[in-house]
């Protein structure tokens, strides 16, 4: 250390030791020089990975792997699929590290991980420049909260709630981006104006504005609300939940039904601005990251943490609130059906021409494999006649064991009409009423159904032999059948003492017989 002494009323401390331009010539300071004997540096290693690039630069330069940096210096890192590719992390010394910038501190170990990207699927592709499609998202409008428009007295004659739950399950594709928001209709890739909810090194963060009715601010654009524990990292789906209380002037973040970011935002809420606006599911015009999107909510209230954990299951029948939800995995075309109102959502392409400022729905929806299954396992009746299927969405699953999306809702349907199921037991504790959901979560299932013979089945029974043989159903003549499928659709009508169905595919099925105003009904197999 070298010292210089000089008079007392010079600046005291280190925050004052540099020259502010205010300093009179001949006046003297204290001054301390620190002299190091020698600069530190580390060498930055990486590996040059498959299917993708992993690159490391020093401000424009890029760095070849072992190169020695000095210790301080300002670096950045970015990992770029191939066409076809998805990131599925990045690496330091086998620990994840999210930044996109770093100061050098030590040596550096870096690697970064690409999986192919599956073509096919139940979730929507929300594509960013490097994966090899057009970039594109998932758009609905915030007239699902209620009427809006742009006269001179804005504030008192906006019908939107102000209090609301917009979710989705979300998967997103890097570090650092948007994939969730709501925007003016004008701009596609923009989150100026409105707010933006996504990571920041790998992070949940929210960049945001408030409005009065009067005047704007934007206290979150250049500075995100952002989650000091909770990550989201790629390859991970979360059900990701944006709560936001005009009245209480506040605004939630949830994963997974859990509290991950609240903010205060003294102006009144989040902006939901005055022209025409979107709910949108995709990147950013600043922030670019692909993304996966499964199902999306809207709500016109703000849920609670219970009540998100709840809708974390999805839905067959709407309840009262919920005013937008899209099912991604069950569209077909450009547009995405509202099971709960009458907004329908549009797959938007950033392939507009020229500076019209109007941008054409995408000519398809690429889908892309969407969150984990868990396996389920169900019972086979003991009852010659009974039979049930577990459904999703009213689709029944696979045949036991099946694979089933975490956080989904079952329900046993009974297929049969001369038994009606009794219990429902799901990891041995019984389900209340039969008709309850039952819940799949994050871990393996076990289902029991039980059943007991149907109400007046007993005394309707026909005491006359009927079976089923090689193809034929035999019967009393004079007797009719209707034959149906385990999901209780008919497949066949027939008359004929000797029926023939060998028309039928394999399977099993049930047969009621009719005859004299009496019935019986059999199970057979084909």
């Amino acid at each position: 250390m070298i010292y210089f002494t000089l008079p007392n009323n010079s600046p005291s401390t280190e925050a004052d030791w540099t020259y502010n331009g205010t300093y009179k010539e001949v006046q003297f300071y204290d001054i301390k020089i620190t002299v190091k004997n020698s600069i530190q540096k580390y060498a930055i290693n990486f590996t040059t990975p498959e299917n993708g690039t992993l690159t490391v630069k020093n401000g424009e330069t890029a760095l070849s792997s072992g190169e020695e940096i000095a210790e301080g210096t300002l670096l950045s890192v970015s990992a770029t699929p191939n066409s076809g590719y998805e990131l599925m992390s990045v690496t330091n010394n086998g620990e994840i590290f999210p930044n996109s910038t770093f100061a050098v501190s030590s040596e550096m170990n870096l690697a970064a991980t690409f999986r192919a990207l599956a073509t096919t699927g139940d979730a929507m592709l929300m594509s960013a420049p490097g994966y090899g499609t057009e970039q594109a998202q998932l758009r609905f409008s915030d007239t699902a909260l209620g009427s809006h428009n742009t006269s001179e007295n804005q504030v008192s004659s906006d019908q939107r709630s102000r209090n609301y739950t917009f979710s989705a399950w979300i998967s997103p594709m890097g570090y650092n981006g948007v994939f969730m928001g709501h925007v003016q209709n004008s701009i596609t890739w923009n989150v100026e104006g409105s707010y933006g909810i996504g990571v920041q090194n790998g992070k949940l963060a929210v960049w945001y504005r408030y409005w009065d009715g009067s005047s704007t601010g934007c206290p979150g654009a250049s500075a995100p609300a952002v989650s000091e524990t909770t990550t989201l990292y790629p390859g991970e789906f979360a059900f990701i939940s944006l709560v936001t209380s005009n009245d209480g002037k506040n605004f939630k973040v949830y994963k997974n039904g859990e509290e991950a970011i609240s903010q205060d935002v003294e102006q009144g809420g989040l902006a939901l601005l005055y022209d025409a606006c979107d709910f949108a599911i995709g990147d950013s015009k600043y922030n670019q990251m692909a993304s996966k999107v499964e199902e999306v909510q809207l709500w016109n209230r703000t849920l609670t943490p219970e009540e998100i954990k709840a809708s974390m299951y999805g839905y067959n029948e709407m309840p009262e609130g919920l005013v937008a939800y899209y099912r991604p995995e069950s569209a077909t075309g450009t547009t995405v059906d509202n099971l709960a109102g009458d907004v329908d959502a549009y797959y938007r392409a950033n392939n507009r021409s020229g500076n019209s400022g109007e941008f054409p729905v995408a000519t398809n929806i690429q889908k892309t494999n969407g969150r984990e299954t868990v396996e389920v396992t169900y019972n086979t009746p003991e009852e010659e006649n009974a039979a049930y299927t577990l459904q999703r969405y009213g689709a029944a699953i696979a045949a036991s064991p099946a694979p089933v999306k975490v956080y989904s809702n079952l329900y046993a349907v009974n297929g049969s009409e001369s038994y009606e199921i009794s219990s429902v037991t799901v990891n041995g504790s019984a389900l209340e009423n039969v008709t309850d959901p039952i819940q799949v979560a994050t871990s393996p299932v076990t289902v029991e159904v039980a059943f007991s013979v149907a109400s007046g089945i007993e005394e309707e029974v026909v005491a006359e032999p009927i079976y089923y043989n090689n193809n034929v159903l035999y019967m009393p003549e004079g007797a009719t059948a209707v034959i149906y499928n385990l999901l209780g659709t008919v497949v066949a009508e027939v008359a004929e003492p000797a029926a023939n169905l060998a028309q039928l595919p394999a399977g099993i099925y049930l047969a009621k017989v009719s005859m004299d105003g009496n019935h019986t009904i059999i199970r057979f197999k084909k």
